[in-house]
């Protein structure tokens, strides 16, 4: 694990979270939580999951016994909000992981592969730089991106994603360079990032 993903004072909230219950019950997912099994880049946004309801108000005020809380937005199922200088979500999953995840300092960390699916959905829908580069490590680490798309398939089949487009968004990145790059651990550049990418997509139609 990769801690340094996560300032000290990142880590602090998440202590005080974790000793308030507020992340029982809930799975880190996300750029962070695979930033900190991979340790490519730094990050100080969590996004949570679960697949059962929520109570938006009552998590709201135990949040707010830890510290000033600002709700950047809330719905029926879903709260964002930023809490001592991370901006924080809690999301209603779309569908159930596939893989049992991970613990790390009071953390249930998602599995790489149900954050690979993920990502892919994301970039689907608006990718953001941060996305691409995170698919981009996972490609890098060994995953390929037929394997990829096929998870998409077992984990959202409540979701009619259509593949062709899912990879004609991966290769759409106008609006991702519009973004500053992350804070990297890793060296990586944009254009490495672009070319793997492209490169996957180009094997998968040959």
């Amino acid at each position: 694990m990769h801690p340094r993903v996560l300032s000290k004072a990142g880590w602090s909230t998440v202590r005080q979270l974790a000793a308030a219950g507020i992340t029982d019950g809930w799975t880190l997912a996300g750029g962070t939580a695979l930033a900190l099994q991979i340790g490519h880049r730094y990050s100080e946004d969590l996004d949570f999951f679960r697949t059962g309801p929520f109570d938006v108000g009552s998590l709201l005020a135990r949040a707010a016994h830890v510290g000033e809380v600002r709700v950047l937005s809330r719905t029926g199922d879903t709260l964002h909000v930023l809490l001592a200088g991370l901006s924080i979500g809690f999301l209603k999953a779309e569908a159930p992981l596939l893989f049992p995840g991970s613990e790390y300092r009071g953390l249930s960390l998602a599995d790489p592969r149900d954050i690979a699916a993920m990502k892919v959905v994301a970039i689907g829908g608006r990718g953001s730089r941060k996305d691409f580069i995170d698919l981009y490590c996972l490609l890098k680490g060994g995953m390929n991106l037929s394997e990829i798309l096929s998870l998409v398939e077992q984990r959202f089949t409540n979701i009619d994603h259509n593949a062709y487009h899912l990879q004609k968004s991966l290769v759409w990145f106008e609006d991702a360079e519009a973004e500053p790059m992350p804070h990297m651990i890793r060296d990586i550049d944009w254009q490495m990032v672009r070319q793997e990418i492209e490169a996957a997509v180009k094997a998968m139609s040959v």
